[in-house]
């Protein structure tokens, strides 16, 4: 709220706005989604933000007390090793599981990052598909076995071997996830799945959070 207030005071400029918003909804997915760590230590550092905020009149000191949040938030920061052996074990199913929500959350901004900015907003034609299938057991689970497909694609390639979805179906994909992935992987097996997991880490940490 302190925030909005200041946008329409004019004291921040639509891009700094936005930047802070996209900072502390990556900060708490990562620190309470994902590592599950308990966020009420933030009541006190929120409060006196935004006290602090509603007292700024220039854009110089909005700009020092977001700074002054970030640097404090920083200090939290799970690094990167906490942040991987959470990821790399995430799962999903269609059926209900406590991880689907944060793993289609994952799995959308993965499909961002490889559209090279081109698109910010999640795509309303695309769903999560297990490229080796469920069928497969547990394993097949993991997010390093997951991928967004287009829907009318994943519905007749769902339950196939891989080597028929690539050359059927994912070939067909418009989407450039799904053409980088198929480039790159002329097979695919379940030795695979914690290989790519860790990548998917690696990209969500530090290249979609920006983190070092």
């Amino acid at each position: 709220m302190a925030m909005m207030e200041i946008k329409e005071r004019g004291l921040i400029a639509t891009g700094k706005f936005k930047n802070f918003v996209q900072y502390l909804e990556g900060f708490h997915f990562v620190y309470n989604a994902v590592l599950s760590r308990r966020s009420n230590v933030f009541d006190s550092p929120y409060s006196s933000f935004a006290r602090k905020l509603r007292k700024c009149q220039t854009r110089e000191q909005v700009d020092k007390c977001i700074e002054d949040l970030k640097n404090k938030l920083n200090k939290e920061y799970p690094p990167y090793n906490d942040f991987k052996n959470k990821f790399i074990h995430l799962k999903y199913s269609k059926q209900d599981t406590p991880d689907n929500l944060k793993v289609k959350y994952i799995i959308n901004k993965i499909y961002c990052y490889f559209t090279n900015g081109k698109e910010e907003i999640f795509p309303d034609n695309g769903s999560v598909e297990h490229i080796l299938p469920e069928s497969f057991g547990e394993m097949a689970l993991n997010i390093g076995n997951l991928i967004l497909l287009e829907i009318n694609l994943n519905n007749v390639a769902s339950h196939l071997p891989y080597n028929e979805k690539r050359d059927n179906y994912y070939l067909k994909s418009n989407y450039d996830w799904v053409k980088n992935f198929v480039s790159n992987h002329l097979e695919w097996t379940e030795d695979d799945i914690f290989a790519r997991a860790e990548k998917m880490a690696n990209i969500y940490y530090h290249e979609i959070l920006g983190k070092e």
